[in-house]
């Protein structure tokens, strides 16, 4: 099939929700905010070249963590690699016991933290429920949108997909692609190695769908792979007017917008070309873009499935 031919499904309407949405409600759940917790397990005095010692310079260095991108390196670097090897049994060990801690600090987090009820995470969720389009929602979050929802006194949202694992099943998918080689040993840190690793239909979603909505993703390195045939396609099918798709994404402020623009350009992309073909707007949670939110939801109200 010719891109000319590529199908864009009417109506079919596609949220993604990163971690940006968790903190745009006000829970801290970043993994820095985890690296400064009691629950943090590196923080003991550990033997040097261990991935607990790795993992606490990681953070003392750099003044924040990235876990899944410190994992990676700490699988590639020479002196704890060759460690590592030695005492495979316990670095599993110590990563279980890393995974777990996370997610009970998490579970803590989202049962004590008070959501923000006025945020713009709230008021998308909200036009997104209304809306009636929205078959399923992917989120690359533990956190469950229905919980939220619940807490919040709204309606159920769509059936929700996730990603990394849930902290309702108590599962957690923490780590990095197959593009990266490393050790047999350490392979386990591969996220499709994870027992909790399932198939999901997200890459196949993105390529059919004529609206995407995308909450608090930065769109990094390590979950790009989901994204790369869709941002291509953003160009190379929306040639044909008729494959024209309505793309919205909600960041924090000025500088993640940066980010995610420089994302897509250091990946040959043009930005201008992603604009001038498809409906492309980039909406701030905290700065001067609540005009454009207010268009979004005004777009959602009038396009709600039971006006037809």
């Amino acid at each position: 099939m010719t891109n000319a031919g590529k199908i864009v499904m009417p109506n079919q309407k596609l949220l993604i929700v990163g971690n940006g949405f968790d903190l745009d409600l006000g829970l801290r759940t970043t993994y820095w905010d985890f690296a400064k917790s009691r629950l943090w397990p590196c923080c003991a005095q550990t033997e040097i070249y261990s991935l607990y010692d790795f993992l606490e310079k990681e953070k003392k260095t750099q003044k924040w963590i990235d876990l899944e991108v410190s994992l990676r390196k700490y699988a590639r670097e020479p002196a704890y690699e060759s460690k590592a090897l030695y005492d495979a049994k316990i670095v599993k060990s110590m990563y279980d016991k890393l995974v777990g801690n996370m997610m009970e600090y998490l579970n803590e987090e989202f049962r004590n933290a008070a959501l923000v009820e006025d945020s713009m995470a709230v008021k998308v969720l909200r036009g997104v429920i209304a809306n009636g389009f929205y078959d399923s929602v992917y989120t690359f979050n533990y956190t469950s949108l229905s919980d939220i929802a619940n807490r919040l006194g709204l309606n159920t949202p769509p059936k929700t997909i996730h990603i990394h694992g849930a902290l309702k099943n108590k599962t957690a998918i923490l780590g990095f692609d197959e593009d990266v080689e490393v050790h047999d040993k350490l392979k386990f840190m591969y996220k499709a190695f994870n027992p909790s690793y399932l198939s999901n239909t997200l890459i196949h979603d993105l390529s059919t769908a004529e609206e995407v909505v995308i909450f608090g993703h930065s769109l990094g390195d390590i979950d790009y792979m989901y994204f790369k045939d869709f941002f291509t396609s953003l160009i190379m099918d929306s040639k044909n007017r008729c494959n024209r798709r309505k793309v919205t994404i909600f960041t924090c402020d000025y500088d993640s917008r940066m980010e995610i623009l420089t994302q897509l350009h250091r990946r040959k992309l043009s930005i201008e070309q992603i604009t001038r073909l498809n409906d492309f707007n980039i909406i701030c949670t905290h700065g001067s873009d609540e005009g454009k939110l207010l268009d979004f939801l005004e777009y959602h109200d009038k396009m709600r499935k039971s006006d037809f």
